[in-house]
């Protein structure tokens, strides 16, 4: 029990909920622009966290549900936030029929395992790798606008870049994650979360820097 409430204390947890103050404090730089979700993101994040921990350690030692729903509401928003920060209409369209994709994964790895105490794994990956494509997609459109020439504007690089690192890093560290445990010992498994917990602390750290050295964001999509 104690070795889990001690995630409060650790610094990837901290950065986390640094990042989510950031955001908040310096919201009026883009409140009108396209990323304005990336704030109840980042706090749905430690909500998430903060819930799955306290309700494993008090109420019942399974919180797959909790990290299931987090799952699906998450990419939902991003998803929205991709969605409208592109212009191109034929990108657009890419990302609904991705993001269709998606849902219909959730939908069908519910009917497969129940995601009350089981983690519904094979949509979590599928929306990783195609969170990826997205994001690709998001930078192809940041690239060919100004954000590109006025980088202290240039916010939603910062946002989609500190989440690229996360998702890049997320696809293989999921899989190895999700594999057979009995073929890992101990010191594997922990390692692999580590590194997880360094990849974030490191993306935390981009948009910390992000939320504080850009500029009021221009007004976009």
């Amino acid at each position: 029990m104690e070795d889990l409430l001690s995630h409060f204390y650790s610094p990837f947890f901290i950065s986390e909920v640094l990042a989510a103050l950031c955001a908040s404090i310096f919201f009026n730089k883009y409140k009108n622009t396209a990323v304005w979700l990336i704030m109840p993101i980042l706090w749905m994040a430690v909500i998430a966290e903060s819930s799955g921990v306290l309700y494993y350690v008090y109420v019942y030692p399974n919180n797959s549900w909790i990290f299931n729903l987090y799952d699906l509401i998450f990419y939902l928003l991003f998803y929205l936030m991709i969605y409208n920060f592109v212009l191109d209409e034929k990108r657009k369209k890419i990302i609904k029929s991705l993001s269709a994709l998606v849902l219909l994964a959730f939908v069908i790895n519910t009917l497969l395992v129940n995601p009350i105490y089981k983690a519904l794994t094979y949509a979590s990956i599928l929306d990783t790798i195609i969170l990826v494509i997205q994001l690709m997609y998001a930078a192809i459109e940041a690239l060919k606008s100004q954000y590109i020439f006025s980088p202290k504007q240039s916010l939603p690089l910062f946002i989609f870049g500190s989440y690229l690192i996360i998702e890049l890093a997320l696809i293989p560290i999921s899989l190895i994650r999700n594999m057979d445990l009995h073929i890992w010992s101990n010191e594997v498994y922990y390692g692999v979360n580590t590194i997880l917990g360094y990849v974030l602390l490191i993306a935390n750290a981009v948009f910390i820097f992000g939320f504080i050295w850009t500029k009021p964001s221009l007004s976009y999509a």
